[in-house]
């Protein structure tokens, strides 16, 4: 699966996802034992890297467990189902909830083999810690974000960074030789403005013509494989000290007063985002990003804060308030939605609007361009745009929440020992309740589809 001797803390990144197809087609001529060490050891490297949980998305791994679950013992299963908790926990598409759902389906009131333990997959379904789209870097030479030269650099009214990221390790990685950045905004003369991580703490530097670089370390410590929202509010005054305000998940946690304008009159030509203008591995970051957007003016922390709330999936204009819905304050929708916010995108660049290894700007088009040419920018060919399902997505695609309504009918149906399994309604009812309360969708599909008399019916039968 790796490049070289596999080694659970060095070496764990895979390579060649299409080896696990091979994996599982001789599963079942493996002994119980050696069945099991190879999930926990799949287990192991898919919860420690997205990018192997990815990798094991690509090779289809999801349909090849369902094949071999009728021939293993209680123990691989066990692992078995912890596997599709794990990869359901980031995407469950149509196609993959209707094997999951053809597989809990009785036969002559008889449970299948294993059935009740997948069961307890429903209970990640509910949980989404991140956006459902984002870019995955690998932190390797090609790995960025490549973007059109740009004319004029915004500073008049300040300007604002914003973006969700995820950092993800590279294996095996030195932190003192690595210099892994976020983004890198830059004139031909190495003039401009970085944004870099020193093992979990991150570094904005200025470089101006003729004055010494300025370097502000930001007090905060990301964690691995945490998503984070961070904010850079660049607030310009003539006659007083400018000034730089981090903010990390709404808070602001930093502020630096500096003259960090540039206002000389050339181009931003080297502009990158996850990378230098070398591509460097060790200068490559390594993670994921959401939607990446610069707002040619200073945003006051009431706008950030609103900013957070509409949370890391959002990638839209601030052009209508009702997408807002009931999670801002009447005075961040004021705010947020009066124009002045959709007017100062600079770009908007995010990963569901892409072709190929286009990304393309989704900021309005009436807006002023600050870019020379066209502003679209690249992936670079390491980088990749993932689009995953959340359980709400496929739901709402299948015709919603009731494509469950038919499990509460199979509750008192017998196991293979003819026992009957009693947590079987708890952990539909439990999947229920966590749906209901994180989704306005599911609550409105449980109503019009006369949801609770349709379970008390089942209920009341057995």
């Amino acid at each position: 699966l790796v490049d070289g001797d596999f080694d659970l803390d060095k070496n764990y990144i895979i390579q060649k996802p299409e080896n696990l197809s091979k994996i599982f087609s001789i599963f079942n001529k493996m002994s119980s034992s050696l069945q099991a060490e190879i999930l926990s050891v799949l287990i192991g490297i898919m919860r420690k890297s997205e990018r192997n949980l990815l990798a094991c998305i690509d090779a289809n791994i999801y349909d090849k467990l369902f094949e071999i679950l009728n021939d293993i013992d209680n123990i691989v299963a066990d692992l078995l189902v912890d596997i599709l908790t794990v990869i359901t926990s980031l995407t469950i598409n149509v196609n993959q909830l209707k094997i999951l759902l053809r597989y809990l389906k009785t036969e002559n009131n008889i449970w299948k083999k294993h059935a009740v333990k997948l069961l307890h997959t429903f209970k990640s379904f509910p949980q989404r810690h991140g956006p459902d789209e984002f870019f995955n870097f690998p932190g390797r030479n090609d790995s960025g974000l490549v973007l059109p030269p740009i004319k004029t650099w915004p500073y008049q009214n300040g300007f604002t960074i914003s973006t969700w990221f995820r950092i993800d390790p590279v294996a095996n990685s030195v932190i003192e030789k690595e210099k892994p950045y976020l983004y890198w905004f830059c004139t031909s003369k190495g003039h401009g403005y970085t944004a870099h991580f020193v093992g979990n703490c991150l570094v904005i530097s200025y470089t101006k013509p003729k004055e010494k670089n300025f370097q502000h370390c930001i007090q905060f410590e990301f964690k691995s494989r945490e998503w984070y929202m961070i904010t850079f509010a660049h607030q310009y005054q003539r006659w007083a000290k400018s000034s730089i305000q981090c903010h990390i998940n709404g808070q602001l946690v930093s502020t630096a007063y500096f003259p960090w304008s540039i206002e000389s009159g050339d181009i931003f030509d080297k502009c990158y985002i996850g990378c230098t203008p070398d591509h460097n591995d060790l200068t490559s970051f390594s993670g994921q990003l959401s939607t990446f957007y610069l707002f040619s003016i200073y945003l006051e922390p009431l706008i950030v804060q609103g900013l957070y709330k509409l949370g890391p999936a959002y990638r839209n204009q601030f052009k209508f308030e009702n997408e807002s819905a009931h999670m801002l304050t009447d005075a961040q929708r004021k705010a947020m939605y009066d124009g002045k916010l959709m007017n100062s995108i600079v770009f908007n660049y995010n990963p569901v609007s892409c072709e190929e290894q286009l990304v393309l700007q989704t900021g309005p088009k009436t807006n002023i361009s600050h870019f020379v040419h066209n502003a679209h920018a690249q992936m670079l060919s390491n980088v990749r745009s993932v689009v995953a399902r959340s359980i709400y997505s496929t739901l709402h695609s299948i015709g919603g929440v009731q494509v469950f309504f038919p499990l509460f009918a199979q509750l008192d149906h017998q196991q293979s020992d003819g026992s009957i399994n009693y947590d079987v309604c708890s952990i539909l009812l439990f999947t229920l309740c966590e749906l209901i309360e994180r989704s306005y969708t599911i609550q409105h599909q449980m109503l019009s589809s006369k949801g609770f008399l349709m379970i008390g019916y089942y209920l009341e039968k057995v």
